[in-house]
């Protein structure tokens, strides 16, 4: 391992209870951690050994015994952050279809604006042009990325 940082002390296993799927810059600096269970991204700089946290929406962390799906997937396309909000109870999470939001934010946790969509999808990818999402059944989604919404 050539850098490493513990960046909190969980009181459980750290995945899947806090993060769900993390993403890289482009040049290995920043990491981008969304919370599954916590409405937050976290962003470590490794360069500045900088922490910061980013909250859309300042919505409450899960308690163990009601816990709460926020966010389930991530993705880059080299400059942006793509964070697939499911904001569900984690009895809902996976089971009760919704429409979900994309949050798209840099790599120094500024807020950039969100997409919703329609398909119930549970894990992203993308590349410069569009984004891709799978849902429960198999299908695969190609969206063309419109202007975001604030």
């Amino acid at each position: 391992i050539k850098d490493s940082k513990k960046l909190y002390e969980p009181h459980a296993p750290a995945f899947p209870l806090y993060q769900s799927r993390l993403c890289a810059s482009p040049n290995g600096r920043k990491v981008a951690l969304p919370m599954m269970y916590m409405d937050k991204i976290n962003f470590y700089d490794f360069e500045k050994d900088h922490l910061s946290s980013v909250s859309v929406y300042d919505a409450p962390a899960s308690k163990d015994d009601e816990l709460h799906v926020y966010y389930c997937s991530t993705c880059t396309d080299g400059d942006k952050v793509y964070a697939l909000y499911m904001n569900q109870s984690n009895e809902d999470s996976y089971d009760v279809p919704k429409n979900m939001e994309i949050h798209v934010l840099d790599f120094d946790g500024v807020y950039l604006g969100r997409y919703v969509v329609q398909e119930y999808i549970i894990d992203i990818d993308c590349d410069d042009e569009s984004l891709y999402g799978l849902d429960l059944e198999g299908n695969i989604y190609k969206f063309t990325l419109p202007k975001l919404k604030g």
